[in-house]
């Protein structure tokens, strides 16, 4: 939505301006070389006045009718992208919400006809708690990514240290590299580095790159999380050892339900995290970016924000 609204204010300037120029030409050639060769209230005057206003109104219509025809194309396209897009999301929802509900269903009804030997039946438990709570992690994040595509839904800023967020946000994830024997190097300042922020939000999009580098890296893969404050922004870069990834392929990570080039149900995710994380920087006015110049890693995931 907002790229057709720039869409439509540069067609508008372009509009605009040329509508002006053309004024400008038609008025310089009756100044010139009309009205001041005729005499003063003769009839050729009057005529040559009535297609000056003639030729006004001509411009202005022509270039009406062109604009009116650009835009109508540019948002009919954008429109039938839209419904493609939603419909893409709703098929890949329903994929992704039935293979969870499918093992519930399942398990379910094992249990419920006794059809689950005793020595089973415990990890039959197990595996519809762990089932449910992926449908429900899911459900969650299908209304994040929802919310944050409103037009009315608002940040919440206030001043917080940055330093503060990104290592609370390491510490709930050590568990996770652990279990993975992902080592984590950590260059995080002492001293606060402040900026205004959504702290629940960006906290959202950073958890998003963490989550991203223990489960697309294989275990073991080393991770560099670092902060730095520059003199007008700060840049928050989570990266890896894994594979390479093109700094072009960015805009097709970041659409919805893309998960590199892997199954999003292998990998347990769904696909959202980057969409979510992309739309949530530029919220903040920042920007999210790939890096694979970062000594001593593959590649890095950047998040860039002004001070």
């Amino acid at each position: 939505m907002n790229k057709l609204k720039k869409q439509i204010i540069r067609y508008f300037l372009l509009f605009s301006f040329l509508i002006a120029v053309l004024e400008s030409i038609v008025d310089s050639f009756f100044d010139d070389y009309v009205f001041l060769v005729l005499p003063e209230n003769s009839i050729k005057m009057n005529m040559a006045f009535g297609c000056y206003i003639v030729l006004s109104i001509g411009i202005f219509l022509v270039v009406a009718v062109v604009f009116y025809r650009i835009l109508s194309r540019i948002i009919t396209e954008e429109t039938k992208k839209q419904i493609n897009e939603k419909n893409l999301l709703y098929a890949n929802i329903t994929h992704d919400l039935k293979t969870p509900i499918t093992s519930i269903m399942g398990f379910a009804r094992a249990l419920k006809d006794n059809k689950v030997k005793e020595e089973e039946y415990e990890e039959s438990i197990h595996i519809i708690y762990e089932k449910a709570k992926q449908t429900d992690e899911l459900i969650n994040t299908l209304f994040q990514y929802s919310k944050l595509e409103t037009d009315t839904y608002q940040l919440q800023l206030q001043t917080c240290d940055i330093s503060t967020l990104v290592r609370n946000l390491l510490a709930e994830s050590y568990q996770e590299f652990e279990n993975r024997q992902m080592q984590v190097a950590i260059a995080i300042p002492e001293e606060p580095i402040l900026c205004e922020i959504d702290s629940v939000e960006l906290s959202r999009a950073i958890n998003n790159l963490l989550v991203n580098a223990y489960k697309h890296n294989n275990p073991g893969t080393e991770i560099g999380v670092k902060v730095e404050a520059l003199q007008w922004k700060v840049k928050i870069v989570i990266a890896d050892q894994g594979d390479v990834i093109d700094p072009s392929l960015l805009e097709e990570l970041c659409k919805p339900f893309i998960c590199g080039s892997e199954s999003r149900t292998n990998k347990g995710g769904s696909g959202l995290g980057l969409a979510i994380t992309r739309k949530i920087v530029a919220m903040h006015q920042g920007r999210l970016f790939i890096d694979t110049k970062i000594e001593g890693y593959t590649k890095g995931f950047v998040i860039e924000l002004h001070r």
